[in-house]
C-alpha cells in the first residue's frame, strides 16, 4: 500500500483498490438475490407459452405471456417481497462492514494514515466503492429483466417505468443500509457492534410501530390498528384487510419505504377494458425515493463528520459508544415488552411479564457490550428511566 501510485493518487487508490477482494462478496450476493427472486422467476413465467387445450384434451395453440402481462418483474407475491427487500439491505449491511472493517485494525488504520490521504477523503473513497458496487449488482439483474420483458412483452412505456422504479427502489434500499451501518461503524470499535446496531437502527421504525400497535391494541379503546377489517358496503369476508402502523407510516423504514408501490407494479395485467372502461395504467410515485436521496446525502455526511472526529484509539474495543449501547438495549427492551404484552391474555399478567422482559434484556446487553462490571453498576440508573418511559406511555394509552 506504499506504492509510487498510492502516494501520488491516495484518493484513486483508495477507491479503486476498494472495489475488489472482501467487498465483492456482497455485490455477489445482491447480485445473486435479485437474479433469484427477479429475474429467474421473471423469465420462467413470461418466457414460456401456455398451451390452449380444448374439451377433448388436445392441445390446439399457444398464448403467449404477452396475452396476460404488459409489464412483469416480481411476480411472487407481497409475502416475498418483504424478505426479498431484508435480503438487499443485509447485503448493503454487509458491505458496509467488508469496506470499513479496516477501522477495527490499528494498524490498518496507521497504513492507511500513511498514505497522505485525509479522513474525509478515505471516508469517502470507501463510501463511493461501496455504493458503486452495490449499483452495478442491482442494476445487471434487472437489466436482464428488462431485456426479456421488452423481448417477450413487447415495448411500452409501462416496462421501463417499472424497470425504473425497482432499479432504484431497491438500489436506494441498499444503498440505504450501507449508508447507516457506514455511519454506525464511524461511531464504534468493533464489528459486532456496527453489525448489530446497525441491523437495530435500519429496522428502528418497524420495531416501534410494533410495539405502539401491540400496545394500543391492547388497551386503546377504539384503535383501529392491528385488526381485520372489511371495507364499508362490502360483505365478503375474504376481502378484508388488516390495518397496520407499519402500512401507514412505511415511508418511515429505510427497507420498507417503497413497499406498496413495488407491491402495485410487479405485475401489470393486459386488460384492454374493465366494466367497459379502457383501463388506466398510473405512473409510479417516487417521491419518497426523491426524499431518501436526500436524507441519505444528509447521513453520509454526518458519517464523514463523525468519523473526521474518532478516536482512533477505539479501534478493536467494544462498549465504547454509550449513546448507542443505551439507545439499542432500551430499543430491544421495548421490542420484548410489546412482545409480552401480545401474547399474554390479561393486562396485569402481560405487563409484568413485559417489565421483566425489558429488565433483563436491557441488563444482558449491557453487560454483554461493556462487559466491565464497574461500568455496569455505574449505568443501571438508566434502567428504572426506561421502564418509567414504557410505563408512562402504556398509561397514557390507558387513560
Amino acid at each position: 500500500m506504499t506504492t509510487n501510485q498510492s502516494l501520488t493518487n491516495a484518493f484513486n487508490y483508495t477507491f479503486k483498490s476498494s472495489l475488489k477482494g472482501l467487498s465483492l462478496l456482497p455485490a455477489i450476493a445482491n447480485f445473486g438475490v435479485l437474479a433469484f427472486l427477479v429475474t429467474f422467476f421473471t423469465g420462467a413465467e413470461i418466457l414460456q407459452r401456455q398451451p390452449i387445450i380444448n374439451n377433448e384434451g388436445v392441445t390446439t395453440g399457444y398464448i403467449s405471456a404477452k396475452s396476460n402481462y404488459i409489464s412483469y418483474f416480481f411476480g411472487m407475491g407481497e409475502k416475498l417481497l418483504l424478505p426479498t427487500l431484508v435480503l438487499v439491505a443485509l447485503c448493503g449491511l454487509s458491505m458496509a462492514i467488508c469496506t470499513f472493517n479496516f477501522i477495527t485494525s490499528k494498524k490498518q488504520v496507521n497504513v492507511y494514515y500513511s498514505l497522505g490521504i485525509t479522513r474525509t477523503k478515505l471516508f469517502l473513497g470507501k463510501y463511493l466503492s461501496g455504493i458503486t458496487l452495490l449499483a452495478i449488482s442491482t442494476f445487471i439483474p434487472l437489466f436482464i429483466t428488462l431485456i426479456m420483458n421488452l423481448a417477450s412483452l413487447g415495448f411500452s412505456g409501462t416496462v421501463f417505468k417499472t424497470f425504473l422504479l425497482y432499479l432504484l427502489s431497491l438500489s436506494v434500499v441498499s444503498i440505504s443500509s450501507f449508508t447507516i451501518t457506514a455511519t454506525v461503524f464511524s461511531c464504534v470499535g468493533t464489528v459486532f457492534e456496527a453489525g448489530v446496531f446497525s441491523s437495530i437502527i435500519l429496522f428502528l421504525p418497524d420495531i416501534l410501530l410494533y410495539g405502539i400497535q401491540t400496545i394500543m391494541a391492547k388497551y386503546l379503546y377504539g384503535n383501529p390498528y392491528g385488526f381485520d377489517f372489511i371495507p364499508v358496503n362490502n360483505d365478503r369476508w375474504n376481502d378484508s384487510y388488516v390495518a397496520t402502523l407499519s402500512e401507514q407510516f412505511n415511508f418511515l423504514s429505510p427497507v420498507f419505504f417503497m413497499k406498496t408501490e413495488l407491491s402495485n407494479f410487479g405485475v401489470i395485467e393486459r386488460e384492454e377494458t374493465k366494466d367497459g372502461i379502457k383501463q388506466v395504467i398510473e405512473n409510479p410515485n417516487f417521491t419518497n425515493i426523491i426524499l431518501w436521496v436526500i436524507l441519505l446525502t444528509a447521513i453520509a455526511f454526518l458519517g464523514i463528520k463523525i468519523y473526521n472526529k474518532r478516536k482512533a484509539e477505539i479501534a478493536g474495543f467494544i462498549g465504547t459508544n454509550r449513546v448507542l449501547n443505551t439507545f439499542v438495549s432500551f430499543l430491544a427492551g421495548f421490542f420484548a415488552f410489546s412482545l409480552a404484552i401480545s401474547i399474554a391474555e390479561e393486562m396485569l399478567v402481560g405487563i409484568i411479564i413485559g417489565a421483566i422482559s425489558f429488565i433483563l434484556i436491557h441488563l444482558v446487553l449491557e453487560l454483554a457490550v461493556l462487559r466491565d462490571l464497574k461500568k455496569f453498576v455505574r449505568g443501571l440508573y438508566k434502567l428504572p428511566i426506561g421502564l418509567v418511559a414504557v410505563g408512562v406511555f402504556v398509561a397514557s394509552v390507558n387513560t
